[in-house]
């Protein structure tokens, strides 16, 4: 169904029953956006500075949609068109991904071949082994705390002075400080980002294992961090 719809916005007039004739389609559709928007009839126009020429009609592949991606593509002046269903769950998926799917498919249409796309599938393993591996050196660290603590003391006895604890101190409710704000700020710096409001927790959902580390690792640092204080005001 797709791919008859491509054909027939790519060549309407081959059409001999269509619902829209070939001149409206083209004086329309294909005349560009009235307004300063960049869509007209659903369709996302891009055109040539020089000419003013439409190169590109695009659809789909919402930004903001979680767990599906649809583009259609469409150049005018090549008669061409395409459309790449892929399975997706956040952002990245989307604003590169996806791109990287249309350029590839673009030059495989115009010249036979196309580039080998960059390893995305080696970049999200390479991210899920250092989110592992720092998770983990904080879980570490949090068990650490009383010995991170007894450190510290060791040094206030060595000084003969409470300057190092009195830092150790500040440092860590600072630390505490620092990641509550990160975690009010996310979303409003996701939805500054993305140019639209996101309430609440959904800006989170636009991009799930991001979120996820970057949700764990400031609630772990936290709970590292009290931890660290516990001891420090508690029993040697």
């Amino acid at each position: 169904d797709i791919s008859a719809l491509l054909a027939y916005f790519s060549a309407p007039e081959k059409f001999q029953r269509t619902p829209i004739p070939a001149r409206y389609l083209r004086s329309t559709v294909f005349a560009g956006p009235a307004s300063a928007s960049p869509w007209s009839y659903g369709w996302m126009v891009e055109t040539d500075k020089a000419t003013g020429q439409i190169t590109e009609l695009r659809a789909g592949a919402p930004d903001l949609g979680v767990g599906r991606s649809a583009t259609l593509v469409l150049w005018p002046g090549e008669r061409s068109g395409i459309a790449i269903l892929a399975p997706q769950n956040g952002l990245i998926q989307s604003r590169f991904i996806m791109p990287s799917l249309v350029a590839g498919a673009h030059s495989i249409l115009l010249k036979g071949e196309a580039a080998r796309p960059f390893p995305f599938g080696r970049l999200f393993i390479l991210l899920g082994v250092m989110a592992v591996v720092h998770l983990l050196a904080l879980a570490v660290q949090t068990g650490g705390a009383i010995a991170w603590a007894r450190d510290i003391r060791c040094r206030v006895e060595a000084a003969g002075s409470r300057a190092p604890l009195g830092v150790a101190i500040f440092l860590t409710l600072l630390g505490i400080a620092v990641r509550l704000g990160l975690l009010a700020f996310l979303p409003t710096g996701a939805s500054y980002l993305l140019g639209q409001p996101l309430p609440g927790l959904s800006a989170f959902a636009l991009e799930p294992g991001l979120a996820a580390w970057i949700l764990t690792a400031l609630v772990g640092g936290i709970v590292r961090n009290l931890a660290r204080l516990a001891w420090l005001q508690g029993p040697r």
